[in-house]
């Protein structure tokens, strides 16, 4: 038999370490170095392991493996705390992002408004188009 601690033992300094990760997390981004082209040398090896997980549907597995309240519990006890943060973190980058959105539908020339809803499918397909043109380059 393997020695390990006993649960209760685990639990603790998963408790004790809530206090000490911050800091430990932040040193460790700091100190990264050659992220990007790391992770896109790897690029290869990522598509291999998804196309691994998706063949034995380890994704639906471990979704099966919780509740719909558990789901939820967690994404309002955890999420809802996070997500505000996060957003105020990303403003600067939102900012550029949709103004590169705004920027290439403000460029789009609509065909007339009809009274056929069909062919007023023609305006949608026109924003589409200009936005699969720009985004897919």
């Amino acid at each position: 038999m393997v020695e390990t601690k006993s649960v209760s033992e685990a639990v603790e300094a998963w408790k004790e370490a809530i206090t000490r990760v911050p800091a430990a997390y932040k040193k460790g981004i700091q100190r990264t170095t050659g992220f990007v082209e790391k992770a896109a040398a790897a690029e290869d090896v990522w598509i291999q392991r998804i196309q691994e997980a998706a063949a034995r549907r380890a994704r639906e597995a471990g979704l099966r493996k919780i509740t719909d309240d558990q789901w939820k519990k967690a994404a309002l006890e955890k999420g809802a705390a996070r997500i505000g943060g996060g957003m105020q973190a990303s403003v600067e980058r939102f900012n550029r992002g949709i103004s590169e959105v705004i920027s290439v539908l403000q460029g789009v020339t609509l065909p007339p408004r009809t009274a056929d809803p069909i062919q007023n499918v023609e305006r949608v397909k026109a924003i589409v188009q200009a936005m699969v043109e720009h985004f897919r380059k």
